[in-house]
């Protein structure tokens, strides 16, 4: 799959995970053991390798990743603010045990932004960037951002140069780092 439609997938299956595009550059290039793996040039979920998928199976998922393309790229059609993450997940537990209505707090849910769609800062969003120590840690020999085939097809390059570009404004000095 090409990159727009490999987000799209993760907007679709996972929108509280993946609010923008640097959530999912994150979790592609800079995460390592994120279950997705290089193959004929493109990173592609493990699943998916270990299964035989008929041309047919992928000219689905194909037609409906683009079906969902605003101008021709990945978009967030379920994008979620705090406030709404919030709800969702009290009413998904309030589902699984209706005595969990008492113990919500509504209060901090009323209170919550409804105009903010994550809780750390965005020089903070990056995986490799150590809350405990409060310093960087590039993993520069485990994550994908770094260590790309020779094979890579041209739209995953770009991801990663459009990756490292946000990186770059985020202050961190992915230039240093050699492939």
């Amino acid at each position: 799959m090409n990159v727009e439609m490999t987000i799209q997938r993760m907007f679709d299956k996972f929108p509280r995970q993946f609010k923008n595009r640097a959530d999912c550059y994150n979790n592609l290039f800079c995460k390592p053991g994120n279950a997705y793996a290089w193959d004929h040039g493109q990173l592609v979920p493990i699943v998916v390798l270990e299964k035989e998928y008929t041309p047919e199976e992928i000219e689905r998922v194909e037609s409906k990743c683009k079906a969902r393309f605003v101008n021709g790229k990945a978009f967030q059609h379920k994008l979620m603010s705090i406030r709404d993450e919030m709800i969702t997940n009290a009413m998904e537990k309030i589902r699984e045990d209706p005595s969990y209505a008492y113990k919500v707090n509504w209060k901090a849910i009323d209170e919550a932004p409804d105009d903010s769609y994550h809780r750390r800062e965005r020089a903070r969003r990056w995986y490799f960037y150590n809350d405990v120590y409060n310093e960087v840690d590039f993993c520069a020999d485990r994550v994908k951002l770094f260590n790309y085939p020779d094979d890579i097809q041209p739209d995953w390059l770009a991801a990663i140069e459009e990756c490292k570009q946000m990186l770059r404004e985020d202050g961190y000095d992915v230039d240093s780092v050699k492939k």
